[in-house]
């Protein structure tokens, strides 16, 4: 009883492991994401700049 206790246990915590892992590449790809706009953001101000000072 207690080898399957701990059987148990161990398949709980993989589960829980592979729903943490799958949080953190929702979480990684959604960083990627916000830093993919701020840098095309910054890059379309830079232009927008640019293009008044030489106006």
């Amino acid at each position: 009883l207690e080898t399957f206790n701990i059987t148990a246990e161990f398949e709980q915590l993989e589960r829980e492991v592979a729903q943490f892992k799958a949080q953190v590449l929702v979480l990684g790809q959604d960083n990627a994401d916000l830093l993919l706009e701020l840098t095309a953001n910054h890059a379309i101000h830079a232009c927008a700049r640019t293009a008044q000072v030489k106006q």
